[in-house]
């Protein structure tokens, strides 16, 4: 898979549901770092943040697909926590997910 970036994918499979990710311009969505749309199916990541804040976002839209397309409901504060949280956990610990999950019980 192309990256953006380093880390960032070209696209992201939710659910069953590919995401193009796309980088754009301060100002394009307003003062958000990421937002995500249904129609066509996108993530946008604001270009000039850092990397840390890039995946940060991914990682907090991923959340923001799920939420919609499960209808759980869950506030946006709740979103933002779970986010931020996760993603300090994962970087903190060196985890990574890439080759898969073979060998994991």
């Amino acid at each position: 898979m192309e990256e953006k970036g380093n880390l960032i994918p070209n696209c992201i499979d939710i659910c069953g549901i590919n995401f193009p990710v796309i980088m754009v311009n301060p100002g394009e969505i307003d003062d958000s770092l990421g937002r995500f749309k249904t129609v066509p199916a996108s993530i946008m990541i604001r270009n000039d943040a850092a990397s840390d804040i890039q995946l940060s976002t991914l990682l907090h839209e991923i959340i923001e697909v799920i939420n919609w397309q499960f209808e759980i409901g869950l506030e946006h504060k709740i979103i933002s926590t779970l986010s931020s949280a996760l993603f300090q956990a994962l970087k903190t610990n060196n985890i990574r997910f890439q080759g898969g999950m073979d060998g994991l019980p």
